[in-house]
């Protein structure tokens, strides 16, 4: 599509009417899953949207859709297993990694929550997993840092 026919105009976060079928603003994050599909996380439209390589559009998941200002989805990374089970995501206006079941994508779980103090995001954008499960996640704005999170045993 040329670039002159993409619309860029990002409606409100919280229009609860049907998905819009142009991204709603920054595209941050492009993942190529194992079985070969390739996950976009779009800010400003709070979702993941997934196409096979050949662009041909096959689903997507909501991630917190009533979110205001900048958006839920600041970055997303698979999950080190061989299958890629599951789908994480820097939710960096609600200051929250919110961990998904890549196959449907319902949420599993949740790390952190907004703050400044220790475990707690402002404005959690990147992350990256260790060969021992390690997650790592980088802030920025208020919370200019590194943080390490390491799996219970």
């Amino acid at each position: 599509m040329p670039l002159s026919q993409i619309d860029n105009a990002r409606p409100p976060a919280h229009d609860t009417s049907a998905p819009n079928k142009q991204f709603r603003g920054s595209m941050v994050s492009v993942d190529i899953s194992v079985d070969g599909f390739v996950y976009v996380g779009d800010r400003g439209g709070d979702r993941i949207q997934i196409f096979t390589k050949e662009g041909k559009f096959v689903k997507e998941f909501l991630i917190h859709p009533k979110t205001l200002d900048t958006g839920s989805v600041w970055y997303t990374m698979f999950s080190r297993d061989p299958q890629q089970k599951y789908l994480y995501v820097a939710d960096g206006d609600n200051g929250v990694i919110r961990i998904l079941n890549r196959a449907d994508g319902v949420e599993l779980s949740t790390i952190g929550h907004k703050g400044r103090q220790a475990g707690e995001f402002d404005s959690c954008e990147q992350m990256a997993l260790d060969s021992k499960g390690n997650l790592y996640v980088t802030e920025v704005n208020h919370n200019t840092r590194l943080q390490k999170f390491v799996p219970e045993k």
